[in-house]
């Protein structure tokens, strides 16, 4: 393997496993599902895209959809990226 590929499939396995920390942190438990889904990730491009969305989506089913949507999807804007949604939400009621 040339190095250059080995050194970006480390970083992709690097990166699975703080998207999945961030999950943990966020969400609780990952279900065995999504995990399978992030470990048939292969593309940095996608990875980083579902980092973003990890840390700022307001709630799980958001980070799920963005997830089924796959490596087309760039919406990553509106309050369903705001992760202080549900507190805003709750003062606001």
């Amino acid at each position: 393997m040339p190095y250059e590929q080995l050194m970006r499939s480390q970083a992709l396995e690097a990166d699975k496993i703080d998207l999945i920390h961030i999950l943990t942190d966020r969400f609780g438990s990952v279900p065995e599902d999504v995990l399978r889904k992030l470990e048939a990730i292969s593309e940095l491009d996608v990875m980083d895209r579902l980092f973003l969305v990890a840390v700022n989506a307001a709630e799980w089913s958001i980070f799920v959809t963005e997830l089924n949507d796959g490596q087309h999807s760039f919406k990553i804007i509106g309050e369903d990226f705001n992760p202080l949604a549900k507190t805003v939400r709750r003062i606001n009621d």
